[in-house]
Formats: C-alpha cells, structure tokens, sequence
C-alpha cells in the first residue's frame, strides 16, 4: 500500500488561490526564519511575516522609491482604474457609497484641506486631529440628522476671514484643532463670520482664569 504524498507548499497556494483565499494557513509546516504559518497565494507561497519586514526594510533604505516608481507609471495606473470603473460600475458605486457612510467625515474634511492647501497653509501635522472632528461631526450627523439632512457643521472659533460690524477685516483664525468646534447650522448661520474681539487670562500654569470682551470690560471701566 502507498502512502497518499502530501501536496506541496506550491500545490496548496494553488488550490487557496482557486478557492478564492487571499492566504492560507499551514499549521504543519511553519516558516522556517519566524514561525509563522499564514502564507500568501503565490507560486512560492511566500511567509506574509517575512514579507511584510522585508518590504518594510527596502522602504526604509528606499525613501522615495514608492513615489517615484508611480510616477513613471502614473498614465498606466490611471488607464487600468479607469477601465475598472468602467467596467465595475455598480460595484464601484457600492464600495465608494459603503466607505463614505463609514467614514462620514470625509468628503469634507478633504474639501477644506484643499481650500486652505491652497492659499498656503499646511496642516499636515494635524490632519488627525481635525479628520477626527469632521468624523464626529458627520456620525453626528447620521444619527441626529433631519430628512436626510445634517444639522451640525465644524465651525472655526475665530473666523478664518472675520469682520467687524461694519464688515472690515480684523482677525484671520487657523484652521486648526483648538480653533474648531462642532455647532448647528442655524448658530453658524447666525454667527456668519463676524468677530468680536475678547481676551482670555491665563494664570502661571496654563489654566485659563477670565474670558471677557474688550467692549463690555472698557464700558465698565468707563
């Protein structure tokens, strides 16, 4: 009687890849560099540990090599994501639907990045932080919304182009996470951006102590 061969780490990825797996697992013949048993659907069945600290190790000893290589085929990718729209419609249309009702936030957090790309100011280094507010703001949104319709927007604190009560510009707000905050339509509305000057007091260690308006101050002094 001959004993039944095992199929080979090849013939596995291949029937993985057949039945549609992204990846495998092979529990009796682990990696032999980390131990791991998760392997890709390739001719070689390569170990997904050791590859993902391999192309780790290449980006880090090759900075630019990711952008550059798009670059020179940037017109191919364009071509290929094109046709798959094309071609994927309804499937496209699902996905990008599906995402952006996960992550609501979104569309306008970009549409504002832009906007303030554009006239010079980057605020890379806080994206985080703002996104994570847009998202709020259109969670918010989602559950707390009129007919579909939000009811809440980020609004800046000090206007990013405030006026005074006779329209002349007095102050310029960042966009930036301590000058954003989620209020209702009606109440931005209602602000528009007009400015008001005031002045916050701190005391020695940073806690805020006294926030009043020039006005009202110097008609009490007066």
């Amino acid at each position: 009687m001959t004993r039944k061969k095992k199929p080979t780490l090849a013939e596995r990825a291949l029937q993985a890849k057949e039945e549609g797996l992204k990846h495998f697992e092979t529990p009796d013949k682990p990696c032999r560099k980390c131990g791991g048993i998760v392997r890709q659907t390739n001719r070689q069945a390569n170990c997904i540990e050791c590859d993902r600290k391999r192309s780790l190790r290449f980006r880090q000893k090759n900075p630019g090599h990711r952008q550059a290589y798009y670059q020179s085929r940037r017109d191919h990718y364009l071509k290929v994501q094109k046709a798959y729209r094309g071609n994927n419609r309804e499937r496209y249309r699902k996905l990008l639907r599906d995402w952006h009702e996960v992550n609501p936030g979104y569309r306008v957090f970009m549409v504002n990045k832009h906007r303030f790309k554009r006239i010079g100011w980057d605020h890379d280094l806080f994206d985080d932080q703002i996104f994570e507010l847009y998202q709020h703001c259109g969670i918010m949104n989602q559950f707390l919304g009129v007919e579909g319709r939000g009811i809440f927007e980020v609004d800046h604190i000090i206007p990013v182009n405030g006026v005074d009560e006779n329209r002349e510009p007095v102050v310029s707000g960042l966009h930036l996470p301590d000058n954003l905050d989620i209020v209702t339509n009606e109440e931005n509305r209602e602000k528009w951006n007009y400015f008001t000057p005031f002045v916050v007091v701190y005391d020695e260690s940073g806690r805020v102590i006294d926030t009043y308006v020039i006005e009202d101050r110097e008609l009490q002094a007066a």
